[in-house]
């Protein structure tokens, strides 16, 4: 699809600046976006990014089950080495659409039209299927991770001496759960304007109190339970406030500050929340917490195996990415 996008504007970066608006090629939009305002980009995506890549059971459990540490680094890695020319194959085709097709009144329809106006009817099944698969593969995913969660982590069978097979009905009940609670939400997607901005939009109220406990207490020895706790309890008490308050129409902050916001708050409230309680010896969180030798590389490897390059690399191409598009 990005291959027939551009070739459709004869492979012309010239003729897609010239025809989109200039906004549409840019990172950093004014404040009065209402898509994506640069404050937001700068303190509400990075705290969403870190959420879903770093603490969410949907990713982590395929980090887990990678064969050793050093095979999960290379494979994060590659992950975001792949993310990169997503910006190309995926954002871009989004954004010629405004050229080859000006007429789509609906975003969430640019895909499956670009499909099938620029594809032979053959590779259109192909694409279809392909897409099917990721989806489902996705959704397999998920509803995986949000059973084991509740089943092994809330329910505990094993202080309870739950059998496997009560184990394993329990978590198909589970996954059923969710299923029916999901189908029952769906609806409410029609209120939002993009399905993706739907995501978001909850995401922003959901995980800042989540992120900052999970960054607290990883990066911080002395953080405590209470401190956690309190923030869990404090944080998500005043995102269903400012939630209320966006639905009414009283806050008009776009949800990505909205994000940066609520995690600059719960990290206050962690902060104050930590003084009342007793922080665990350094011996008994030193497996749990960040420590410079934990991230060392092995040393009988060659400079050229050391996964710190690599993450440099990542790191400058996403720089570089950032500036080009500003």
């Amino acid at each position: 699809v990005a291959f027939k996008s551009f070739a459709a504007v004869d492979f012309s970066w010239a003729r897609v600046a010239e025809a989109t608006p200039a906004e549409h090629l840019s990172l950093m939009l004014p404040m009065s976006d209402p898509n994506l305002p640069w404050l937001g980009t700068l303190i509400g995506v990075p705290v969403l990014g870190f959420y879903f890549w770093c603490t969410n059971q949907f990713i982590v459990q395929r980090v887990l089950g990678a064969r050793s540490v050093a095979h999960a680094r290379w494979g994060a890695l590659f992950a975001g080495f792949l993310k990169l020319p997503v910006l190309y194959l995926m954002v871009m085709p989004g954004v010629m659409a405004g050229i080859l097709l000006p007429n789509l009144e609906k975003a969430d329809a640019v895909f499956p039209t670009l499909v099938s106006t620029l594809l032979p009817s053959g590779l259109v099944g192909l694409v279809m299927a392909g897409l099917l698969a990721a989806i489902m593969s996705s959704i397999d995913s998920t509803l995986n991770s949000a059973s084991a969660l509740l089943t092994m982590d809330f329910m505990q069978p094993e202080k309870r001496g739950w059998s496997p097979t009560r184990i394993a009905w329990t978590g198909r009940a589970c996954i059923v759960l969710f299923m029916v609670v999901a189908a029952s939400v769906s609806p409410l997607i029609a209120d939002f304007p993009g399905l993706f901005q739907y995501l978001q939009s909850a995401l922003s109220y959901l995980v800042p109190p989540v992120a900052v406990v999970f960054m607290v207490g990883l990066f911080w020895p002395r953080a405590t339970a209470f401190g956690a706790f309190a923030t869990l309890l404090g944080g998500h008490v005043v995102s269903a406030i400012l939630f209320g308050l966006s639905l009414s129409g009283v806050l008009t902050l776009h949800f990505t500050i909205i994000a940066g916001v609520l995690t600059g708050l719960s990290a206050v409230i962690f902060a104050l929340a930590n003084r009342f309680g007793s922080a665990a010896s350094l011996e008994q969180v030193a497996r749990f917490t960040f420590h410079a030798d934990a991230a060392a590389p092995d040393p009988s490897l060659a400079p050229w195996q050391d996964y710190r390059v690599f993450s440099a690399v990542v790191f400058a191409l996403t720089v570089i990415l950032v500036i080009v598009h500003w």
